[in-house]
């Protein structure tokens, strides 16, 4: 190995290959495209990413109270929380589903 960065490059090619752009399309075809969403939608997403990019318990915290508020309120039941979690689901990493899993049964128990 007389050069690291090409040799990485190319383990990384290797990683890739078999896999057609037809594959890939088919991966993201189900995805929703941002002009999919309405603006004003975009841009309090936009806006509350902002407000809670470095605080992920703030966020957790915030969303489980006002659910909890909201559904005292008799503004939201358990369908609706399972519609919004199908409808966001395949936009997440394992890692959010997983967060998002954890969110909703506190809210669901509330």
């Amino acid at each position: 190995m007389k050069d690291f960065k090409n040799y990485v490059n190319s383990d990384n090619n290797k990683k890739n290959e078999g896999f057609s752009d037809k594959q890939t399309e088919q991966k993201t075809a189900d995805m929703p495209k941002l002009s999919d969403f309405k603006d004003d939608d975009v841009k309090m997403i936009s806006s509350l990413t902002k407000k809670y990019s470095n605080n992920k318990e703030k966020l957790v915290q915030d969303i489980v109270s006002l659910a909890e508020k909201n559904k005292k309120e008799g503004k939201l039941n358990n369908k609706q929380l399972e519609e919004f979690e199908k409808k966001i689901s395949p936009m997440l990493s394992s890692k959010q589903k997983k967060m998002l899993d954890d969110i909703m049964g506190i809210i669901k128990k509330a």
